[in-house]
């Protein structure tokens, strides 16, 4: 059923880790944030189903103790509180002078 669709669900931590700016290593299903961990660069991520996948992840993760994630700023500003608030002005903007 479409109300159990988790596909496109976003864990609401998600913004927190990445304004961390520590690598996220995910283990998921939900489209929505394994497509932006890749956008983002902000980290890996294998589906639930791939046991041997995350246990490779977390393991290389951890035995380097370092990343492999480029330097990110720019691919994540847009998702931060200042460029989601002009974003949301410019949308107000836009539908109070279509009226």
């Amino acid at each position: 059923s479409a109300i159990y669709d988790l596909r496109w669900q976003m864990p609401a931590k998600f913004y927190d880790y990445l304004f961390a700016r520590r690598p996220i290593l995910a283990v998921s299903d939900y489209d929505e944030l394994n497509e932006l961990i890749d956008q983002t660069r902000s980290g890996h991520w294998v589906s639930t189903s791939d046991t041997d996948g995350a246990a490779e992840l977390f393991e290389k993760y951890f035995k380097s103790g370092k990343t492999d994630l480029l330097d990110n700023k720019s691919l994540i500003e847009p998702f931060g509180l200042s460029a989601q608030a002009l974003r949301f002005r410019e949308t107000l903007n836009d539908v109070i002078s279509n009226k």
